[in-house]
């Protein structure tokens, strides 16, 4: 595992932050739509870099199931906690505790970080607020991963929620493609994941 600086994480933006950056947003996302829709690349999805809560040296967040808080993991391999999230120049920022080997999964392919990164180039302010993330579970399409951040307990928490209940002050946080047709001009990225900063 590399060695993590919290203070590099403390310093991404927060999710109100990203989001504002993220401007011209169908733009960008019409251009990635075709990348990330590669079968070879199904395991990952478009993400939302931004922080959580605060690290004191030495945490890093770490997800259990579905609430993912800061941990003290060593430095050295961690067979259990694997990356989960990466910027788009592939520098993991959230890790993931998996139950056995089989839940292992790959940091994404250098081919995909660097088409990823082509693509996003003409602007950094955009490459620095996009990543890469492990592609969360299927829902249905009346629902999306919604996730909230519980500041006391310094927690980020993903449940289900329904499209119909979200409100305006959700941010969008995640996006996988979606084919609407045969060619790829019928690929769309469609959000699965919101979050609310409260």
């Amino acid at each position: 595992m590399l060695d993590f600086d919290h203070t590099w994480y403390n310093n991404l933006p927060t999710i109100q932050g990203a989001s504002e950056t993220f401007t011209d947003r169908p733009q960008w996302l019409m251009k990635i739509a075709s990348l990330m829709a590669r079968e070879e690349y199904k395991a990952y999805g478009l993400t939302l870099v931004h922080q959580h809560v605060k690290l004191e040296q030495g945490e890093r967040m770490v997800a259990t199931g579905l609430v993912t808080q800061p941990e003290s993991v060593p430095d050295k391999e961690h067979p259990n906690v694997i990356p989960s999230a990466w910027t788009a120049e592939g520098r993991p920022f959230e890790w993931l505790r998996v139950a056995t080997p089989e839940d292992l999964m790959p940091p994404p392919p250098a081919e995909l970080i660097k088409d990823l990164g082509a693509i996003l180039a003409e602007d950094t302010a955009i490459r620095r607020v996009l990543g890469l993330a492990l592609r969360p579970g299927h829902l249905s399409e009346e629902y999306v991963w919604w996730e909230s951040i519980e500041h006391s307990l310094r927690q980020h928490v993903i449940s289900e929620k329904e499209r119909s209940k979200l409100s305006a002050s959700d941010y969008e946080t995640c996006w996988i493609p979606k084919r609407t047709g045969p060619t790829e001009m019928d690929i769309v990225m469609a959000c699965c994941g919101l979050c609310r900063w409260h």
